[in-house]
């Protein structure tokens, strides 16, 4: 009993030296390292800003919220206590929100979007070489407000079998035609298919008057309307997107097409993302750094990763195939985004 008795006293004791040097030597180191990170926070001043992501036209292979938010995260590790928060909006829930007094610090919007977010953005300062006529698409009197970071293309789809020898665009518009079947009910093939609900392919055409050149509907179509009446066998040819090519070429892949011909459509383009500063934002300054960010090259050349084009002039990050010929495509005219 005495030896078990000196075997409690010595336990007691190990545990009393114990809990006597996490008071003196571990509690202070924690309480000094908690109120060091306190500081430094304090110090860094941190701050989220949110940025409203609008679409109005399809991506690439890719959402471009998604890049957004992978080229913040980047930014952030460069300029410490800067946070930034993508939100993925419709124009109806853009709308709302600033109707109920809400405002982000940046948006990014597609052309069709401008006119309704003008009153709200203030002037930027651009750093980059951008195309020169892009800058130009997002200028208010001849300050720049909105400034393009990716665009798409339109792209003629169609295959072999119908073309044949031609171009593409020559023979848009001009081969709608009439089937009946054995019960007497009529099939019409159009020409082409576009979707101008939001945007306006169309202005890429010349209208020659053929009968069923392209279907009247097509004004309330979407994009992805008008590629399902392609897929469908209701149009020759689609008059469609990047998003489009890529959608074809994953049905060739798996073997429920053949024969896609693809042709970049020049001319026209109103396929462009546009990124500005909120005029009610008290990060004027940060929000200018990152668009120069999101301008650079090292960013731009990234683009690839979903299919989407830069804004920038002499930047080229497709060597070869489709991507490479719609980059090369010349865009004669850009819609101004604010009209």
């Amino acid at each position: 009993m005495k030896f078990k008795n000196i075997l409690k006293i010595i336990f007691f004791r190990i545990i009393l030296i114990t809990m006597v040097v996490c008071l003196v030597v571990i509690l202070p180191a924690v309480y000094f390292s908690i109120k060091t990170n306190i500081n430094n926070n304090q110090n860094i001043n941190m701050q989220v800003l949110e940025i409203w992501n609008i679409d109005s036209f399809e991506g690439g292979s890719g959402s471009k919220s998604s890049f957004l938010s992978n080229i913040a995260i980047d930014f952030e590790k460069q300029n410490k206590g800067t946070y930034f928060m993508v939100k993925n909006m419709s124009e109806q829930e853009c709308e709302l929100a600033i109707s109920q007094g809400q405002y982000p610090a940046m948006f990014s919007y597609g052309t069709a979007i401008g006119k309704s977010l003008k009153n709200y953005l203030q002037k930027i300062d651009v750093k980059y070489n951008v195309n020169a006529q892009i800058l130009e698409t997002g200028k208010i009197d001849s300050d720049v407000y909105a400034v393009g970071w990716c665009q798409s293309r339109y792209v003629y789809i169609s295959s072999q079998e119908v073309v044949g020898d031609n171009k593409i665009a020559d023979i848009a518009l001009s081969r709608g035609f009439v089937t009946t079947n054995k019960k007497g009910k009529q099939k019409i093939t159009y020409s082409v298919a576009f979707g101008e609900k939001i945007n306006h392919p169309s202005k890429l055409l010349n209208y020659n008057n053929e009968p069923y050149a392209y279907d009247e509907n097509n004004i309330n179509k979407t994009a992805y309307n008008a590629y399902c009446d392609f897929v469908e066998g209701k149009s020759q040819i689609l008059l469609g997107t990047i998003r489009d090519y890529l959608r074809i070429e994953n049905r060739v892949n798996l073997g429920k097409w053949s024969g896609a011909v693809y042709e970049p459509a020049d001319g026209y383009c109103d396929l462009v993302q546009y990124v500005s500063v909120c005029k009610l934002t008290n990060q004027a300054e940060i929000c200018e750094k990152f668009i120069n960010y999101l301008l650079s090259a090292s960013v731009q050349t990234k683009l690839a990763n979903i299919c989407m084009l830069p804004c920038t002039d002499n930047l080229k990050i497709y060597e070869n195939g489709v991507m490479n010929e719609i980059e090369n495509a010349v865009v004669q005219k850009y819609q101004n985004v604010f009209n």
